[in-house]
């Protein structure tokens, strides 16, 4: 059986959880501490150091990454992820942009993406929980905050992946707060619950009604720049300002203002239990001075207050954008370390009444706690490959094979990413891997076992039930949830007691959406499919669209989700792009549907007049739109290039074009690559210019000589007929840059004809292709057989104007050829 792991991945703390005679427990680090800072560093060997170890760094002013939750499945560029850098403040680690718009961290010699740096955290988490418990962890439950968007969810189900678990879920903190205070099965009269989550880095407040397995989200609110951090801060300030004020001379060190900020944090913390605390600093500055200072709780409590008010402020916002008033709210859920601050407590009483707010669950553990909650409710899994349903003791899917356990991974020692143990070297920076360590022992033994079938209890080590043929799987199976009326333990899934059919407390909640979903127009307006706080999984949700578009062109389906008009105010999380089927013109009737999994997995429908030509499971995007744009756009011209003209490319251009092609796939579908893609859009976009520009003078120097003959010169024809075969050379080989500068040498030749004979050359081609109406061709050749034989006989005057000739044809051919030309495939949008 395998087993699965409950746990918050924090901006400031992570904190892991599991189901342990059928209560959610809380598995302490091997600090022995129940929560582990979301923070990593090196040490001076430079080995690896995540949680407290790493922490301890930012006092010794050594690079710590923390906090990096705000830029998990972001674009660099995001206003947001700007204000999270400079909120990092003076003391924070590197950040820049990734070569997919994405954000890297900076730590060591290296950069990392916070997918890998999350990655490291829950590994470290899931080392620790398994050294603790004995048990084995293929599979977690993660949770989120109920503000992120498909990016930030996928990001973080990523990470998940990279430490080695299958993530069986991704949870809102809201509903896994519900879940540790036992709420999520609700009631008739639903109840609303408002959830105060005031962490280390963000404040989040979200209202929630309750009815019977549904956690809806009513309104979404708070301040994701604001949490307990801000109060370490501001305290520190004032600590720093009265040890100025003991000591005139003192001359800071690089490391002292974090020294501060450790000490400030710990003083905060004591003050939640005390009224009066003291502080005490030896040796800080160039010249070692003490400090010591007493700090009062009123005196904390008047420096934070505008902070407290401003979420006090944001609760009364978002009670309001859901038509509620504080008297409507049945419960108030204190989640998050510094909620435990008194003065939230008083305000939040003073709103509310003291005795709606719940903190008998551990604010800064409920989270993780409801996780594990949700491990106990899990009846299945859903396949992330054909989202199959699969039981629960399925190692990979038994329709399509993907896997449902996580792959056993190591720690390489040159990155320190987590790495599959069955690879030899790491991947992304090629270090040899060690060998994996041993799997912690999986445990079979779990009391009060009973048959999933019929109820009735059965021996340890049986894998039939005696009475009634059920076949049971190992002991671990019973992880679900202790009756509160019979106290025994049911197996995970069972929605009321196998022994006694007393109903839960909670159930298996099922989510709604928290923004809604909807497709870019062709106007640029946000067209919703999925309303928010719609429940899901759901069965698709169609809409219908006008679409404008001809054979070749291609069909963008740019999804976002949010709450503007505009498409591009809100966030986008993914593009598909089609190409139409043949034959198409004018306008049509497009319908477009959308599916939404258990796993929030995401499947796309398109279908023309009834016609389906798409079906593709969405694959989130960390491409920014900007950039997916222009790709569409090389990707359009280069397509359009290599089907024009693929009958005169080499075999050894054609691949490099068709490269290209895949790539800017990749990149339109919403996948990141190694290289900076503006870079990448620019040289694709350039070897289409150059390719253009080598056969245009290929095609010249075989055209001049195919139909001027006897008019060129003896030399220029004999050196056009050597450059030439060398240019095909480079072309074999596909060695731009040389064929390229043999191109100019021939568009250097050919430019010394004269206009003249260009006109003559162009002419004559477009008439022998029968480009032309059949009148003018036959014009064109009498002038060239007029002009042919001038030149054999000497006479100029006839040659020139023989020439004149095909001066007065130029106007009559250009709009021949412009009312024949191809049009250029679009990119087309549907249309209201």
């Amino acid at each position: 059986m395998y087993r699965t792991l409950g746990i918050d991945l924090g901006t400031t703390n992570s904190v892991a959880a599991w189901m342990r005679h059928g209560n959610a427990e809380v598995i302490r680090n091997q600090d022995g501490e129940p929560a582990t800072p979301s923070a990593v560093a090196l040490d001076n060997d430079g080995g690896l150091l995540v949680g407290a170890p790493a922490l301890g760094r930012r006092g010794a002013g050594q690079d710590v990454i923390w906090a990096v939750k705000r830029l998990m499945g972001r674009q660099f560029d995001d206003p947001e992820v700007q204000q999270a850098v400079r909120h990092l403040g003076a003391g924070g680690y590197a950040v820049s942009g990734a070569p997919d718009g994405g954000v890297l961290v900076r730590l060591g010699q290296r950069d990392y993406t916070p997918v890998q740096i999350s990655a490291m955290v829950l590994r470290r988490i899931k080392r620790d929980a398994e050294a603790r418990t004995g048990e084995r962890f293929d599979r977690a439950v993660i949770t989120v905050p109920a503000y992120f968007h498909e990016p930030q969810i996928a990001a973080t189900r990523d990470a998940g992946q990279l430490a080695g678990f299958h993530v069986a879920r991704v949870l809102t903190e809201p509903t896994a707060a519900a879940l540790a205070h036992g709420y999520t099965a609700g009631t008739e009269d639903a109840p609303a619950v408002l959830v105060y989550d005031l962490g280390g880095g963000t404040f989040d407040v979200s209202v929630l009604t309750l009815v019977t397995e549904l956690t809806d989200n009513l309104a979404l609110g708070g301040d994701r720049l604001l949490g307990g951090e801000d109060f370490d801060h501001l305290l520190a300030e004032r600590l720093e300002d009265r040890l100025r004020d003991q000591q005139p001379g003192y001359d800071p060190l690089p490391g002292d203002s974090r020294l501060l900020r450790v000490q400030a944090e710990q003083t905060k913390i004591r003050l939640s239990g005390v009224d009066r605390t003291e502080v005490l600093l030896p040796s800080l500055g160039k010249t070692a001075v003490n400090f010591r200072a007493a700090v009062d709780r009123s005196d904390f409590e008047q420096l934070i207050r505008p902070q407290v008010e401003a979420t006090v402020a944001e609760v009364l916002t978002t009670l309001r954008s859901a038509s509620l008033l504080p008297e409507d709210i049945d419960h108030v859920l204190l989640v998050g370390g510094s909620s435990s601050v008194p003065l939230v407590r008083e305000r939040l009483a003073d709103v509310f009444g003291a005795e709606k707010l719940r903190s008998d669950v551990d604010p800064m553990l409920c989270v993780a706690q409801g996780a594990a909650v949700q491990t106990a409710l899990l009846a299945e899994l859903e396949c992330p490959g054909c989202l199959a349903k699969c039981p629960l003791t399925a190692n990979s899917c038994p329709d399509c094979g993907a896997g449902l356990v996580g792959r056993p991974t190591v720690d390489c020692p040159g990155c320190h990413i987590p790495a599959d143990a069955a690879l030899g070297s790491c991947p992304l920076c090629a270090a040899a891997l060690p060998d994996a360590e041993a799997e912690p022992p999986v445990n079979d033994q779990a009391p009060n076992r009973s048959c999933p079938g019929c109820g009735l209890p059965v021996p340890d080590g049986t894998r039939v039930c005696p009475a009634c043929d059920t076949v049971l799987a190992d002991g671990a199976e019973q992880a679900g949830l202790r009756c509160a009326g019979c106290g025994e333990v049911n197996p995970a899934g069972a929605t009321a007691c196998l022994f006694c059919d007393e109903p839960f407390p909670v159930a298996d909640p099922q989510n709604v959406t928290a923004h809604p979903l909807g497709l870019k127009l062709k106007d640029g307006r946000f067209s919703v499919l999925v309303e928010k706080g719609t429940p899901y999984p759901f069965e698709p949700i169609l809409r219908t669209y006008n679409l404008n578009a001809s054979t070749g062109d291609t069909l963008e389906l740019a999804f976002y989700e949010g709450e503007f008009r505009h498409a591009d105010r809100n966030s986008p999380f993914g593009t598909v792009h089609c190409q139409l089927p043949q034959g198409i013109s004018g306008t049509h009737r497009l319908t477009v549907s959308v599916e939404l999994s258990t796993d929030r997995l995401v499947i796309v429908r398109a279908s023309m007049e009834g016609e389906e030509f798409v079906v593709q499971q969405f694959r989130r995007s960390v491409v920014p739109p900007r950039i997916r744009e222009r790709a569409a756009e090389v990707r359009r011209d280069l397509a359009h290039y290599v089907q024009r003209w693929h009958r005169e490319l080499t075999e050894a251009e054609m691949d490099v074009h068709q490269g290209a092609l895949s790539t800017l796939d990749r990149i339109i579908e919403g996948e990141g690559i190694d290289d900076s893609l503006d870079s990448l859009l620019d040289e694709t976009d350039e070897r289409r210019r150059q390719q253009t520009f080598i056969r245009n003078q290929d095609a010249d120097a075989y055209l001049f000589r195919q139909h001027l003959g006897a008019l060129l010169p003896a030399a220029t024809d004999a050196e056009l007929s050597r450059v030439r075969d060398e240019l095909r050379r480079a072309r074999d080989v596909a060695d731009f840059i040389r064929a390229y500068r043999i191109a100019e040498q021939i568009r250097e030749l050919v430019a010394g004809l004269g206009p003249d004979m260009r006109r003559v050359m162009l002419s004559c081609a477009f008439a022998n292709e029968e480009r032309l109406q059949p009148k003018l061709r036959r014009d064109i050749e009498t002038a060239k057989r007029e002009l042919d034989t001038a030149h054999a006989n000497g006479d100029t005057r006839r040659k020139e104007a023989a020439f004149d000739s095909f001066l007065r044809f130029q106007s009559e051919v250009d709009d021949q050829l412009a009312a024949g030309q191809d049009r250029k495939p679009r990119i087309v949008r549907p249309e209201d």
